[in-house]
């Protein structure tokens, strides 16, 4: 009886979890999406914005971005002081994942790894992800052409010059996901969910994360699953949130350089020629060098990556004990019980039909878009 009284009471609060980190979930969604087009409205306001912004900045969009990032922030704050206080998470602002509550994670150190043993091959795994993310995007992308299907992808904004917008970049980018999605989705979501089994906890939240990840893009999603799920292993495997945050940074640096290093070989140099004879001339001895040099960095920085990668996968594999081992956290529910109860909760219904909407909708307006355009040709 105490065995069913326990099992019961187990499944019930995975429950109560589940729908809790599903509702999380599409808040996050909704109120990245809605910070992301607030400033829509600037078009609608005066010029003041811009007058102050050129002003103070030297760029007329600086301010207006700067704002649309601060409410970024403040919205995605909002989501996690939400999720970690009703998760009962807070102790992962200590950035540690061994204070889970977790009954048996912190009894069995054999599945734990120090966390300066794995930093250097985390980082350089997160690196080589680049790799793994575009060869993810490419085949999906070709498996769908053949049925007729083309996804839209992510618009790029474009890639403004000066050290001012490079920071700018660095920071919403690299440094704010890192920091944010870390604490939610692996301290927060993960966290909560690790007392019915870390495997259990890195799938969900994984699924989770990438659905969130709707509005970077529809090839995206499956990149963000399985990179959720490096991020989450390597979190539960050294007990530090930290090395998670690290990671998402160094991968989220990398396509920063990456851009870059795109946008400077589709400059047109000979834009620059301008100045005295003696300044065009040196720049025309010059542009030869320079294009190759940018082309050269340009083709190579991915193979690179993929280098670094595949070092850092042999460094982890010599260093860590039985890689592919999780704790079970001795949850008494059987894991198809524990996805089950997942996948047919009422609030994770709504929360992957919402999601599932954002994607039939953005499917409908690409293949629309594309009619529309060949019947233009």
């Amino acid at each position: 009886m105490n065995d069913y009284n326990n099992y019961a009471a187990e499944k019930s609060a995975l429950r109560k979890t589940v729908s809790i980190v599903a509702g999380i979930a599409a808040l996050f969604f909704f109120l990245d999406r809605f910070s992301t087009h607030i400033f829509h409205v600037y078009n609608l306001i005066s010029d003041d914005l811009s007058d102050l912004s050129e002003l103070v900045f030297g760029d007329r969009r600086f301010f207006v971005a700067f704002l649309s990032v601060f409410i970024h922030t403040i919205c995605l704050s909002v989501c996690i002081v939400l999720a970690l206080t009703v998760l009962r998470q807070w102790e992962h602002f200590k950035f540690s994942m061994r204070k889970i509550n977790s009954p048996n994670f912190g009894k069995n150190e054999k599945n734990s790894e120090r966390h300066t043993n794995l930093t250097v091959p985390a980082v350089l795994i997160s690196i080589g992800m680049l790799f793994t993310s575009g060869t993810i995007a490419g085949l999906s992308g070709n498996i769908l052409g053949w049925f007729g299907i083309t996804l839209p992808q992510n618009r790029s904004t474009g890639t403004y010059d000066g050290i001012l917008w490079l920071i700018f970049e660095l920071v919403a980018t690299a440094v704010i996901p890192a920091l944010f999605e870390e604490a939610l989705f692996r301290g927060a979501v993960m966290g909560s969910l690790r007392r019915f089994g870390d495997g259990f906890a890195l799938f969900v939240s994984s699924v989770l994360f990438a659905l969130a990840h709707l509005n970077v893009g529809l090839m995206s999603v499956l990149n963000a699953f399985v990179f959720a799920l490096v991020l989450g292993y390597f979190a539960i495997r050294t007990g530090s949130l930290r090395i998670a945050m690290l990671m998402h940074f160094m991968f989220n640096l990398a396509v920063i350089i990456l851009e870059r290093v795109q946008w400077l070989a589709e400059i047109d140099f000979t834009q620059n020629l301008t100045g005295s004879q003696g300044t065009n001339t040196l720049f025309s001895l010059l542009m030869p060098a320079v294009e190759s040099v940018t082309n050269v960095l340009y083709y190579a920085f991915v193979p690179l990556c993929l280098i670094l990668g595949i070092a850092g996968l042999v460094m982890f594999l010599r260093r860590c004990s039985k890689p592919f081992v999780l704790n079970d956290n001795g949850c008494r529910v059987p894991l198809y019980d524990r996805l089950k109860v997942t996948f047919v909760s009422p609030v994770m219904m709504c929360t992957v039909l919402f999601f599932s909407s954002v994607i039939v909708y953005n499917i409908i307006d690409a293949t629309i878009r594309r009619i529309v355009g060949e019947m233009q040709i």
